[in-house]
C-alpha cells in the first residue's frame, strides 16, 4: 500500500518595489516584462505590463500573494510599487542587462528577467531544488486499509521527516532524463532498484501554468503549478503548492510496488492520504528546477 510504500523511501534516506506619475516614468527605462527574485524568506514574480500595471506572485515569510495587482511609478532612480491590498513599496532601482535590483529599507532585492514565452521542448535534467513549509501539526496519520487481503494499520508519519532532504530524495529519483515533446507529451524515468522505468505524461502550458496529467501504476493522476523560463530558456522552474507535493509522493510510491502497478491500492485511499498531508501544513512549497541538457 501507498503508507508502506512512503515508509520504504523515509527508511532510505520583504519585500520590494513603488511615488510619482506617468510623466515623471524615466524615458529609455523599459521595466516590462516577467521578474523572478527567488531568496531564503522570499519568492517573488513581478510582472510590469507596458500601461505601468504590476502584477504579483509572491510569497514572504510563509504568507502568500497570488495575482495581486497594482502599478509601478519610477522618477530617476526611484521606485514605487503600490498594490491593491494597500501594501507599497519604495525604494530605488538598477537595471543592468537584465537584472532589476530594488534596493528598500528591508534590504536589496534582486529579480532576474524570464522569458515570455514558456518553451520546454527537448533534453532536460535535475538540477537543484528548494524547499520552505510551515507544519501545523506534528505527525500526519495516513488512514489504514487491506492490501492483498490483509488490513493494514493507520501509519503516523512526522511532519519532519518530509522536509526538504526527503523531497530532494524523492525528485531525483522521480524525474530523471526529461524529455519534453512538440506533441504535448513528456518521457522521463523513475529510479527502482537501481533500473530505470520509463514513464509518459501529457502536458500543456497556458499562460503561467502547467498542467501534467496521465497513469501512474493503473491510477490516474493530474496536476497543474506554476512554471517560469530563464531568459535564454535553458533553465525553468517548477513552483509546486503542497497538493502538488502530495500527488508527487504517491507518484513515486505507486512506481515502488512491484512491477509499477498497484490495484490494491484505490482512489479513496490514496485521497485520504493526499487529505492527510495537506491539512498537516500550513504552508509547503517547493522550486523544482530542470536545466537543458548539454
Amino acid at each position: 500500500m501507498i503508507v508502506m510504500a512512503l515508509m520504504a523511501i523515509l527508511m532510505s534516506v520583504s519585500f520590494v518595489a513603488c511615488d510619482s506619475d506617468d510623466d515623471n516614468n524615466v524615458p529609455n527605462v523599459n521595466l516590462t516584462g516577467k521578474w523572478y527574485c527567488k531568496t531564503d524568506s522570499l519568492r517573488d514574480l513581478l510582472i510590469i505590463n507596458a500601461d505601468n500595471s504590476v502584477v504579483v506572485n509572491r510569497v514572504y515569510n510563509y504568507q502568500a500573494w497570488e495575482g495581486i495587482n497594482g502599478n509601478i511609478f519610477v522618477s530617476g532612480d526611484k521606485i514605487n510599487l503600490s498594490f491593491e491590498n494597500g501594501n507599497n513599496v519604495l525604494g530605488t532601482f538598477a537595471l543592468n542587462n537584465n537584472t532589476l535590483s530594488i534596493k528598500t529599507t528591508n534590504g536589496t532585492y534582486t529579480y532576474a528577467k524570464l522569458s515570455e514565452e514558456t518553451n520546454l521542448v527537448g533534453e532536460w535534467n535535475y538540477s537543484n531544488i528548494t524547499f520552505s513549509a510551515r507544519p501545523v501539526k506534528d505527525e500526519i496519520v495516513i488512514p489504514g486499509g487491506t492490501i492483498n487481503g490483509e488490513v493494514v494499520p493507520p501509519t503516523v508519519m512526522q511532519t519532519s521527516q518530509l522536509s526538504g532532504k526527503f523531497i530532494e530524495y524523492a525528485a531525483q529519483r522521480y524525474f530523471r532524463n526529461i524529455v519534453f515533446k512538440n506533441d504535448g507529451t513528456f518521457t522521463y524515468n523513475v529510479l527502482k532498484e537501481d533500473e530505470n522505468l520509463p514513464m509518459t505524461k501529457n502536458y500543456s502550458i497556458n499562460g503561467l501554468n502547467m498542467t501534467v496529467t496521465g497513469e501512474t501504476a493503473g491510477h490516474e493522476t493530474a496536476s497543474t503549478f506554476m512554471v517560469l523560463q530563464s531568459l535564454d530558456q535553458n533553465t525553468a522552474y517548477f513552483v509546486f503548492n503542497k497538493e502538488v507535493i502530495a500527488d508527487m509522493f504517491i507518484g513515486y510510491a505507486l512506481m515502488l510496488f512491484e512491477g509499477g502497478v498497484a490495484p490494491e491500492v484505490n482512489d479513496e485511499a490514496l485521497a485520504a492520504y493526499k487529505k492527510a498531508f495537506t491539512e498537516a501544513y500550513d504552508y509547503y512549497s517547493v522550486d523544482f528546477v530542470i536545466s537543458r541538457a548539454k
